[in-house]
């Protein structure tokens, strides 16, 4: 008989043996974790910051085209045999906040109360009231139009101006508004008056100088920083918001391309005329015109001048409207209207993702 042997089996070590994690893999994998995470939260900011600064990229192209194809359209119908008022101004908090009125023709229509419809219009661009108080980014600007309109469906009480009485009936309250009374220049969206009459009031030996005076103060006002006399804007208000073109813009400046007498091409005016950085040869302030706002109006009689100053800083001609007929015999010293207008914009996005926001040009040209 065969003996049966007690044997004892002892299991063998394998590499398939299953056994914990170390304290060094366990470092190191919370390290790779973290840095995963770091990696992914920076990459998460980087693409929302990324994306908040094309979106208030998108947003000021957006504002820049309205503005610019606007202009564009406006003054495609530019009529020089009209009046056109620039009022310049600088402000060394705010930039600049010049204004400009000009007629043209167009296809036009209200936007308020009643609809007019027409060829012809009055037009102002420019910062509405209270705008001098406000960041860049809460600034509104206006873009008012009065169409030239003989409707008869306007009642006899809402026919505005009157010619027969211009200097009193342009500065009128609208009888409409009430909280706060607005002027008729800001509520109504139209003139009864044709070009022929407006050309009329404007150039009248004897009453043209008071009428252009009144134009004045009604539309830019002789003191901007008053905030008299901006277009009206509130958004809670219906009477007034058809005078709104965009929010955000900082600073808007106008400058009149002209040859000098040795036949140089000059940007007028200008706060750094050579493009040095330094702004002691403004064409504002005590270098150029001594004041720091002052108006130019081509087609119309003269208005009372700010003060009697002189007029290019590089030709040193006094005269502040146009054409001036006492220069006839030197076409080169003033030229009787500007060939070229450049408009300047700063602009902001709503969130104020540009703090500084960011300026642009756009030049009209106005033919010969």
């Amino acid at each position: 008989m065969n003996e049966i042997r007690n044997t004892k089996y002892e299991p063998r070590a394998t590499s398939h043996e299953r056994r914990g994690f170390t304290l060094i893999e366990l470092v190191v994998a919370i390290g790779i974790m973290a840095l995963t995470i770091f990696f992914a939260g920076t990459v998460f900011k980087t693409s929302i910051n990324l994306y908040r600064i094309a979106t208030a990229q998108a947003e000021i192209m957006q504002k820049l085209r309205a503005i610019t194809q606007q202009l564009d359209n406006d003054f495609r119908g530019l009529r020089k045999d009209a009046p056109m008022f620039i009022h310049f101004e600088t402000n060394d908090n705010y930039g600049r906040f010049d204004q400009i009125m000009f007629f043209a023709d167009g296809d036009f229509q209200s936007a308020g109360q009643k609809t007019i419809v027409g060829n012809l219009a009055r037009i102002y661009y420019g910062h509405s009231q209270r705008s001098y108080g406000l960041q860049g980014k809460d600034r509104l600007f206006a873009r008012r139009q009065h169409i030239l309109t003989a409707d008869e469906s306007i009642l006899l009480v809402y026919r505005w101006p009157d010619s027969t009485n211009f200097a009193g009936t342009f500065s009128q309250i609208d009888p409409l508004t009430t909280n706060p009374p607005m002027l008729k220049n800001d509520t109504y969206e139209y003139d009864w008056l044709s070009l022929s009459q407006w050309q009329a009031l404007t150039n009248d030996p004897t009453n043209g100088p008071a009428n252009v005076n009144q134009i004045i103060n009604v539309c830019f006002g002789n003191n901007a920083d008053s905030n008299n006399s901006r277009p009206v804007i509130n958004p809670a208000d219906a009477n007034t918001i058809h005078n709104l073109m965009v929010q955000g813009i900082g600073s808007f400046c106008v400058q009149w391309g002209y040859y000098c007498p040795n036949r140089a091409y000059f940007w007028w005016p200008s706060t750094d005329p050579n493009g040095s950085g330094n702004t002691f040869n403004s064409d504002f302030g005590p270098s150029g015109m001594k004041i720091n706002l002052f108006g130019l109006y081509f087609n119309s009689a003269a208005p009372p001048a700010p003060a009697n100053l002189y007029w290019f800083p590089y030709s040193k001609v006094i005269g502040y409207y146009y054409p001036d007929p006492s220069n006839s015999v030197n076409p080169f010293a003033k030229p009787t209207y500007p060939q070229a207008l450049k408009f300047a914009f700063t602009i902001f996005d709503s969130r104020g993702v540009f703090k500084d926001g960011q300026t642009f040009t756009h030049i009209v040209y106005l033919g010969d």
